[in-house]
């Protein structure tokens, strides 16, 4: 997991991940094939003269969101999966608005003529190199347009405990209407497969097994 930008000798500079200083993290991300988690934060402080007087869109109600979807845009646009196309990285919050902007940020950018490095479109990237967690976002709504966005196969059950209640999150998961081979898919085999976990059986098996009517050998959340 990292935690959004990264402070450099005090709290008003920070340094993301984009940067060719990271090189060597990414290489060895790649190199590991494990996924990363982009954790929000609040923009620097001296970056917040939007937010002054308004403290209620701080944090998780705005800030954050905005924060790390910018931080994501940057890993996409410098061409960080052109040179590591098998880099996963998780995104919460059903993708921190990405998935409902992206479109308008590949039009503004086909428009402007740039980006023409890059090998694919900025919509592909989302969709092949980001995994979306539920994460604090119990929407119906938006948890069908992700589906459009980036398909069932993207995107993982979560419940942002202890800041967001767990109960709340599987009521409305176990309810939502989508389909039942979707709801197997982001409550659990998604996980399985990103994570590499064993489920129980196969922890008592020692082998592959029949993923369809076993749980996770894990405490919580998949996600």
């Amino acid at each position: 997991m990292v935690n959004g930008y990264s402070n450099i000798q005090n709290e008003n500079t920070g340094e993301y991940t984009d940067e060719p200083k990271f090189e060597v993290f990414w290489a060895k991300v790649a190199e590991l094939k494990v996924p990363i988690y982009l954790h929000p934060r609040d923009p620097l402080p001296n970056q917040q003269r939007i937010y002054e007087g308004h403290p209620e869109l701080l944090s998780a109600a705005w800030a954050y969101g905005v924060e790390t979807s910018t931080h994501a845009l940057r890993l996409i646009t410098s061409g960080l999966f052109d040179r590591y196309p098998g880099v996963n990285i998780i995104l919460g919050h059903l993708g921190e608005t990405l998935p409902f902007a992206i479109w308008r940020v590949q039009h503004i950018i086909n428009r402007r003529g740039m980006c023409k490095n890059l090998k694919k479109n900025v919509l592909s990237y989302l969709a092949d190199n980001f995994f979306i967690t539920t994460s604090g976002n119990f929407r119906t709504q938006a948890l069908l347009n992700t589906m459009l966005e980036v398909s069932s196969d993207r995107i993982l059950f979560s419940t942002d405990y202890p800041y967001e209640s767990a109960e709340e999150a599987a009521e409305w998961f176990d309810n939502c209407p989508i389909s039942e081979p979707d709801r197997v898919k982001i409550g659990r085999e998604n996980a399985v497969k990103l994570f590499n976990l064993k489920t129980a059986a196969e922890s008592k098996l020692g082998s592959p097994h029949d993923l369809s009517n076993v749980g996770l050998a894990l405490d919580g959340e998949a996600a």
